[in-house]
């Protein structure tokens, strides 16, 4: 018999996460004029990547549709193969299908305070379909919902996804040695100002909800995909807006 040897290396998915930058100053105060450094975030992107991963898996277990439904907070869009749309309209009595798509966060960027986090990545249907989603979670109470979900379809990276695959299965054929990639999730936190509020028990009270910004205004996003061309998400840089991230959408335009 011709013995077959097949090596996997199975990653969990990592978590880097940039803190914010520092300033000048130090020390236990301000001395003469000179500002305090910025306060580090209190955000917690691990927070928002379970419930990416929590809602992977109600997809799972109880179709896909039921489990955006069951996640979405009031006033949602979704552009989900095709233009935006009310995500509660969309998703109400839609069909699941029979195998749910599977999908993987790569990117995250946080306000600083944590009360948004725009989350990037890559998924694809039971047809071997790849598409790209973008999806934005708002802090609600103790957890976080939803509010903006774009899955497009894109051609170059399901034929990228499609040889790779007939290779693995060649390479099985050959015996050969087979490593699976890293499956990393890089997470960013917006740079946090100096004078910033510390951080309290209930962090949300006082702090009305605008749509497409954060409480602390320092994440924001196209919060209306009905117009533009590509859902866009900035983070307040120390000269103004910094685009941190695009997808395009659609049938929009």
């Amino acid at each position: 018999m011709r013995g077959r040897a097949a090596l996997l290396l199975a990653l969990v998915p990592m978590l880097a996460v940039a803190a914010c930058s520092g300033g000048p100053g130090g020390g236990g105060g301000m001395r003469g004029n000179r500002r305090p450094p910025p306060m580090r975030p209190y955000a917690q992107p691990t927070n928002v990547i379970a419930a990416e991963i929590a809602l992977a898996r109600a997809a799972r277990e109880n179709g896909q549709w039921t489990a955006l439904a069951e996640r979405a907070q009031p006033g949602a869009q979704i552009a989900w193969n095709g233009p935006p749309a009310p995500a509660a309209a969309w998703l109400a009595g839609r069909t699941a299908p029979a195998t749910p798509d599977r999908w993987q966060a790569r990117e995250a960027w946080t306000s600083c305070d944590g009360s948004a986090v725009v989350i990037a990545g890559v998924g694809h249907d039971a047809a071997g379909n790849w598409s790209r989603f973008t999806r934005v979670w708002e802090r609600a109470g103790r957890e976080f919902r939803w509010a903006v979900t774009v899955w497009q379809p894109d051609a170059e990276l399901t034929a990228m996804r499609r040889a790779e695959a007939a290779q693995r299965s060649a390479d099985a054929e050959d015996d050969a040695i087979t490593v699976e990639a890293l499956n990393a999730i890089r997470a960013r936190t917006a740079p946090c100002p100096a004078d910033r509020a510390p951080a309290t028990r209930d962090r949300d009270a006082g702090n009305p909800v605008t749509p497409g910004l954060a409480r602390d205004n320092t994440l924001r996003w196209t919060a209306d995909l009905v117009d533009p061309a590509a859902f866009t998400a900035w983070w307040q840089a120390a000269d103004g807006w910094e685009q941190v991230h695009a997808q395009p959408v659609t049938g929009t335009r």
